[in-house]
């Protein structure tokens, strides 16, 4: 079951999906290699309508709006397993006009068969290994098995905080706080000399309606009175901002098939508003680019080695081009392109470099010219997502992402950089 399909099944009230107090996980076959798990979890949807009538809908959308991450702890013959579901995106979604759900995307996280089957209730998927959607309530299951638990964090119920006097920046406070060391200094008759000037110097003047902590502390010293001095340095290089282009777009797992992306029907698609950060109107690959006088060139070495796409790891000598300096050159974890095909670098030696192909899922079965160019991908060119309806934004990572004015897919990695790009299915 494909992430849009779990999502339709929700958006169309498919019966024994949006049931009250329930949670969905969306699960797929582990189809990579390791030997992490059998089944990942990339998704799940909780409803907002409450199951007791102690709540209302909008106190479980609030709880709903601020947890981070979902645990589930598993008893079973003395034995404690716990899964956690760190979530990475949320968002609110209308179900035909009545009521609505919540549509977390978590970050991927692996489970055994055995661990699995402790706490399955129900599977839509239509066979015993294809799970693709499980249905488990903290509820349900409790009555079921006494030995499951599932807890929401953070787990905020009560805001009635924020009105109460115990709330320091309510503005409510009626006294201000007097110094232990300063005085005050009457001035209204005299700008020179104070009015109390004996009482200031026999120390029997008032105190200064003002916190000691201004004199003291970083955050309002240096801000009166020493001043402070930031560069780009002091956050790590990090860019103050970032600039982008929105575009409509479709996410799926790295793991879809293409060419059920490509022919997915229109009016079962779910898009949304994404950003990219390239100079192109739409997502494209974008490369490092290096100076030579007045020239700006992508190309930062080639080699005559030939390099099939599907190698795990192979050493290669390259030869930098002359406008390339020492501090330019090739690193360990750079992702480069040679004739197209990603690569991942393992390590540097001079002029021989190892690296991985199969980068990401990009598996064609080819080879290299053997006479290359190799151009470096531009880690700063990214797919970003809005959370919910704010205007905050994540990187898509480990994505496949369909662009709808195109029809064409890019591909991101871990940090969300596009690694590469397909035109056709």
């Amino acid at each position: 079951m494909t992430q849009q399909q779990f999502l339709l099944a929700h958006l169309f009230n498919i019966p024994g999906v949006n049931i009250t107090g329930t949670i969905n996980l969306h699960i797929e076959p582990n189809r990579s290699a390791s030997n992490t798990g059998d089944y990942i979890i990339i998704g799940c949807t909780i409803p907002t309508i409450p199951k007791s009538s102690d709540l209302s809908t909008s106190e479980v959308v609030n709880v709903l709006k601020q947890i981070e991450r979902i645990k589930f702890n598993i008893q079973n013959n003395n034995q404690n397993d716990q899964i956690i579901l760190e979530i990475i995106n949320k968002s609110e979604k209308i179900v035909q006009n009545t009521t609505s759900f919540f549509y977390f995307t978590v970050t991927p996280t692996f489970i055994k068969n055995s661990v699995l089957n402790k706490f399955l209730v129900s599977s839509t998927s239509g066979g015993a290994i294809n799970i693709t959607e499980i249905n488990t309530s903290q509820t349900e299951l409790q009555d079921t098995y006494r030995d499951v638990s599932i807890s929401f964090e953070p787990f905020i119920t009560n805001l009635q905080f924020g009105f109460s006097e115990f709330n320091a920046i309510i503005s409510n406070a009626i006294d201000a706080r007097s110094s232990n060391r300063i005085v005050e200094s009457d001035r209204d008759t005299s700008t020179i000399i104070p009015s109390n000037f004996e009482a200031i110097i026999s120390g029997s003047a008032n105190p200064a309606e003002i916190q000691d902590s201004l004199y003291s502390s970083t955050g309002w010293s240096n801000s009166r009175y020493n001043g402070t001095k930031t560069t780009s340095l002091t956050y790590g290089k990090i860019p103050p901002t970032i600039t982008g282009r929105l575009f409509i777009g479709e996410q799926y797992t790295l793991n879809t098939s293409s060419s059920n992306i490509f022919n997915a029907p229109f009016d079962s698609r779910v898009t949304e508003n994404l950003l990219h950060s390239g100079e192109e109107k739409l997502p494209e690959i974008d490369y490092k680019v290096f100076r030579s006088g007045s020239e700006s060139l992508e190309v930062i070495a080639t080699t005559t080695d030939v390099i099939n796409a599907q190698d795990v790891s192979t050493n290669i000598t390259i030869n930098y081009e002359e406008y390339i300096n020492a501090n330019q050159e090739l690193k360990q974890g750079d992702i480069i392109e040679i004739d197209q095909i990603p690569f991942y670098i393992n390590s540097t030696n001079n002029n021989t470099i190892t690296l991985s192909g199969n980068y990401k899922g990009f598996n064609l079965n080819q080879n290299t010219t053997g006479d290359s160019n190799i151009k470096v991908i531009n880690p700063d060119n990214r797919i970003y997502t809005f959370l919910g309806e704010t205007s905050k934004i994540q990187s898509v990572s480990d994505s496949k992402v369909w662009i709808q004015e195109t029809n064409e897919i890019v591909a991101t990695n871990e940090f969300g950089t596009i690694i590469y790009k397909q035109i056709t299915g």
